[in-house]
């Protein structure tokens, strides 16, 4: 076997094993990608769904608010019906 033979068989050889190593290593990269993406999009998701404390806040106040004037109205109800009899 000649230099030459033996250069071109190490090269095939070679070639054979960094094919498959290629195309793992670019399928790697495509999924990684892929999974980027989907993380970005539930950060997005999640941000949209997400209730800040000041929002919580707010609504608690308009809520406590609603039953204290649902409170004052059920007093003054019981007092005038209290005041018939």
């Amino acid at each position: 076997m000649t230099s030459s033979e033996t250069q071109t068989l190490w090269s095939l050889a070679l070639s054979g094993l960094m094919a498959p190593l290629l195309w793992f290593l670019r399928g790697s990269i495509e999924q990684g990608r892929i999974n980027g993406e989907a993380i970005a999009a539930l950060r997005v998701e999640i941000h949209r769904d997400f209730a800040t404390k000041g929002h919580v806040d707010a609504l608690l106040t308009h809520l406590e608010e609603r039953f204290d004037r649902l409170e004052d109205k059920l007093d003054r109800l019981l007092l005038a019906k209290g005041a018939k009899q």
